[in-house]
């Protein structure tokens, strides 16, 4: 799944001039990785219906986080399968909609609406649960739904659990935020009787860990949800779960995929120097400016710092400078540095170049990418080249001088 074999259509929906647009354009691509077949299968009349859905504005609403809007799955689904007379889907495939969207009042219809056409052909056989229910499939949800909706849910493999909790298994497997969010809910709501709340617990952390693994990495989303509902008290047990059963933080590596570089923020704060390797550390710094524009780029330097000023990760910023300002390659360019410069966002250069030695400076502004940044920096800022520069004077100063202390400045 790539981003290039996304239709145009889908993403002009969103007007150049939207306030929103960058986080509008974020989404609709997470919303098509999880909806791939329905638009690749639709052809160009379906996309046109689906891009007019996309863009409608009843489908985003106002959140109070960096996005700003969210799109609204479960309107998005509702307006799917209207009874509009643009909708190019059959009732087949609204029902398969319905069920991947969880909209369970239209589920109940449209199922209904599919046996009165059977019962109107006069063979009782066709409402047996062999045809009327088994001939459902194409993916868990529709199996699921078809089958609770008819109340044959006992026939399929529960295994002792609770119908929404192998609900919530298959909106996992089919990796459906809005039916994870559905089943969710459900689950939460159930009386003490039917479930107690330390097994709601578990099923809500073991839910979370796999979506923070790398079988989800496509869908950040559903991540994003399931951290939103988990407390800041067992921020720790998920850390733990999911270094174990991952392997490495995903649930760290997936905010940062879904943009959530605040929460981000809290969950990173949880960590101790010590349990966070070097590696990681470096990777988490590279949000890959270059590819975002605002508000997320602000958001991303706010992050760097953040983590940058962190007590005890000495060692940990000592790898980025040795990575970012030593020279082992022929072509040698600045993960961090180039990036910040670019954007015009200077308060962490200053603080990589502040505790780098004088080796590193000295060898650092002998090379091609200071040179490139100064050529930055002569178009756009005399105070900012100023200042980028005198770290070069300080640097022959101090070895004029010999002193070779840590520090240059």
């Amino acid at each position: 799944m790539l981003r290039s074999d996304i239709p145009k259509v889908l993403f002009s929906s969103i007007k150049e001039d939207d306030p929103y647009r960058a986080s509008k354009l974020f989404q609709i691509e997470r919303w098509c990785y999880a909806n791939w077949r329905l638009h690749q299968k639709s052809g160009q009349k379906g996309r046109n219906f689906l891009a007019q859905v996309l863009s409608n504005e009843d489908c985003w609403k106002k959140v109070d986080n960096l996005h700003g809007v969210k799109l609204d799955r479960q309107v998005v689904g509702k307006k799917l399968i209207g009874q509009d007379l643009n909708n190019p889907f059959s009732t087949d495939k609204r029902y398969e909609i319905a069920c991947r969207y969880c909209l369970e009042e239209d589920i109940t219809a449209l199922f209904e609406e599919r046996k009165d056409k059977l019962s109107a052909q006069g063979k009782s056989s066709l409402l047996d649960y062999g045809h009327l229910v088994k001939t459902l499939g194409g993916n868990l949800l529709i199996v699921f739904w078809s089958h609770f909706v008819s109340g044959h849910i006992s026939k399929l493999n529960l295994n002792g659990r609770h119908p929404y909790e192998y609900g919530l298994e298959c909106a996992m497997s089919f990796k459906q935020e809005q039916a994870v969010e559905f089943f969710w809910n459900k689950i939460k709501s159930l009386p003490e009787s039917e479930m107690s709340e330390q097994k709601k617990d578990e099923i809500f952390m073991k839910t979370a860990v796999y979506a923070a693994g790398n079988r989800c990495n496509s869908y950040p989303e559903i991540f994003e949800f399931c951290f939103s509902q988990i407390t800041p008290d067992k921020y720790p047990e998920l850390l733990k779960r999911d270094l174990a059963e991952n392997g490495y933080y995903g649930s760290l590596n997936t905010l940062q995929g879904a943009l959530r570089f605040d929460q981000f923020q809290k969950l990173f704060d949880f960590l101790s120097p010590n349990s966070v390797s070097e590696d990681d550390y470096n990777i988490w710094l590279d949000m890959e400016i270059k590819k975002h524009s605002e508000p997320y780029v602000n958001e991303i330097v706010k992050l760097f710092m953040h983590m940058w000023m962190k007590e005890g990760f000495e060692s940990h910023r000592a790898l980025v400078i040795r990575e970012e300002l030593e020279d082992k390659f022929p072509l040698f360019r600045t993960v961090l540095l180039t990036p910040l410069v670019e954007k015009d966002y200077m308060e962490p250069v200053w603080a990589i170049l502040d505790i780098a030695n004088c080796d590193q400076i000295k060898g650092f502004m002998d090379s091609r990418q200071a040179e490139y940044i100064r050529s930055v920096l002569e178009k756009r800022d005399v105070d900012s080249l100023n200042k980028f520069l005198a770290y070069g004077k300080s640097v022959t100063e101090e070895l004029d001088r010999g002193d070779l202390s840590t520090h240059c400045h």
